[in-house]
């Protein structure tokens, strides 16, 4: 074997990326490799191997799910971009997306994942089953999973849904403060999971639970000794907003108060609040629910509140937002784990609060619909590594992959150790063309030769995926 010459297993993983981005320019080859990763027979699916409350997702068309066989991250991201574009443009009812058998580690640590899923879905995964539920959001907020010094912008209340939780942060932020609870006494956690140690409380669903999920928002109260950590020990929230695109969406509903049972009983308790917020931006409506935990074993929710909000004309013929239901109230021993002190008291959310979960939907976002692309590119998103290589000719890094990949299984093998793919990392030097803007001179920093070069170190992971991405990018140019 020559010096230079990639093994064959090298060879296999580069073309793996390579092939996939060739295959995406044709409409007509994407849809018929789509429609060969789509599960259609839910028995292959076999529903009893996953626990009771799942199972509905693998009977009958009624559900608004797409069901997917998973074989690398390379085609994962590129359905996922798919399914996420026309969830986002409404040109599909179908926001929730099932892969599996999936790996862990396609979801752990990994910056394309971040970039790209993160932002635009809430998850579970199922370990035992290997099985990814993506519920695919209508909004996207970068705020929620990048620094603000990565932003010209800050989209944290951005869009009806992100409105909405920001004015429940400010209520409870208001009232908490005027009893002397500052915030550097409790979290609002945005987008975090929890990762469940899979207890199980009904002896007749036996069935493995475990898993990790995430939400849109966690509330966590500052306890010197909490009592209750997950698998990861971290500590579990006393309260968790999960939201959907409309509670008239079968999946996305079901998911919901699936995921009010896992908070309940993988938390045994500690968790003892769950607020539902379905946004319907069509009818422009919102529906609020408040779910609570029974006190024992086996932790089982009941809905204790419905709040209605809907936009409607008002008398002058303007727009209104109007509520249905009573005032919404938290209990604090509930909320913050502790027994009320004095001047302490529940947090209580009337019409008037309450008027900022809807009142979003009397707005223009620019996280919203089909302009929603250009809006997110001049969030000035800075991912150093990843837009580097998106900015520069595809070849460059391919011809680097090879050489890179037969290092890696050498050096692992001079060890006597298996070689650590995804996390190995590389170091290559990226070359394109300078633009020439018509004035005949060169800019600073850049060579005389025409040529624009940049080192960048990145794993080699990180490279076979984003060489995926980098399609998308050309696409929209």
């Amino acid at each position: 074997m020559g010096k230079n010459k990639p093994s064959s297993s090298s060879r296999q993983k580069a073309k793996t990326a390579s092939d996939s981005k060739a295959k995406l320019g044709d409409p007509a080859t994407d849809n018929r490799n789509l429609e060969r990763n789509i599960v259609q027979n839910a028995a292959d699916w076999l529903p009893q191997a996953f626990p009771k409350a799942l199972r509905p997702f693998f009977h009958g068309p009624a559900l608004e799910v797409m069901r997917c066989v998973y074989k690398d991250k390379v085609q994962l991201y590129l359905m996922m971009k798919k399914f996420i574009n026309e969830a986002k443009d409404g040109a599909s009812r179908v926001h929730m997306i099932i892969f599996k058998p999936v790996p862990l580690n396609v979801i752990q640590n990994d910056m394309v994942w971040d970039y790209n899923i993160a932002p635009h879905c809430r998850f579970t995964y199922l370990e035992d089953q290997q099985t990814l539920f993506l519920n695919i959001a209508t909004e996207t907020r970068m705020i929620e999973h990048f620094p603000k010094s990565e932003l010209n912008f800050d989209d944290t209340d951005m869009g009806v849904q992100g409105h909405a939780l920001g004015r429940f942060k400010y209520g409870l932020k208001k009232q908490l403060s005027a009893m002397g609870i500052v915030d550097n006494r409790w979290e609002f956690a945005c987008a975090k999971s929890r990762h469940g140690l899979g207890l199980i409380h009904d002896k007749k669903d036996n069935v493995p639970y475990k898993a990790i999920h995430t939400a849109d928002r966690m509330f966590i109260p500052g306890i010197i000794r909490h009592p209750k950590y997950d698998a990861n020990n971290q500590p579990w929230p006393t309260m968790v907003i999960e939201c959907c695109n409309s509670c008239t969406n079968l999946a996305s509903r079901l998911y919901l108060e699936c995921s009010v049972d896992w908070w309940f009983s993988q938390s045994e308790g500690f968790t003892k609040v769950v607020m539902l917020m379905m946004f319907d931006y069509d009818r422009r409506g919102t529906v609020v629910e408040k779910w609570i935990c029974a006190p024992k074993a086996p932790y089982t929710k009941r809905l204790a509140q419905t709040i209605l909000i809907d936009v409607t004309r008002g008398e002058n013929g303007k727009p209104t937002v109007t509520i249905d239901g009573e005032d919404l109230v938290l209990d604090f021993e509930s909320l913050m784990a502790r027994p009320k002190r004095e001047g302490e008291s529940d947090i209580v959310f009337d019409k008037a609060l309450m008027n900022g979960f809807g009142n979003g939907h009397l707005m223009t976002w620019p996280n919203l619909g089909k302009g929603r692309k250009q809006n997110l590119k001049r969030s000035g998103i800075d991912l150093t590594t990843a837009r580097k290589l998106l900015d520069y000719p595809l070849s460059t890094l391919q011809q680097h992959l090879g050489p890179a990949l037969e290092k890696v299984e050498k050096a692992a093998k001079a060890v006597g150790a298996d070689a650590d793919v995804q996390a190995s990392r590389m170091t290559l030097t990226l070359t394109r063309n300078k633009v020439d803007k018509g004035k005949g001179k060169e800019k600073e920093g850049e060579l005389a030769s025409g040529e624009d070069r940049i080192p960048v170190d990145i794993t080699i992971g990180e490279a076979l995926a984003i060489m995926a991405e980098k399609e998308g990018v050309e696409e929209e140019k």
